[in-house]
């Protein structure tokens, strides 16, 4: 999926809840709508936290995402 095609994450209005688990789409728009290629980088250098494994899907708390937003990584 390209960035044109790719549909923006809706942030809820609720963020951060540290009860609840975000995918990759909301981390990245949280991150000014980078590539899923940088995305990928920033993941594989240690930018941005491993996700926690929930069968095939890649999920973060939202916690961690602000935190990671807050720290100024893009």
């Amino acid at each position: 999926m390209t960035t044109a095609t790719r549909r923006a994450a809706a942030i809820p209005s609720d963020f951060p809840n540290p009860h609840r688990l975000g995918g990759r789409d909301l981390f990245i728009a949280l991150l000014g709508n980078p590539s899923v290629t940088t995305f990928n980088r920033m993941l594989a250098a240690g930018k941005i936290p491993q996700p926690r494994k929930l069968g095939h899907l890649n999920r973060w708390l939202e916690t961690e995402m602000a935190a990671v937003r807050d720290s100024g990584v893009a």
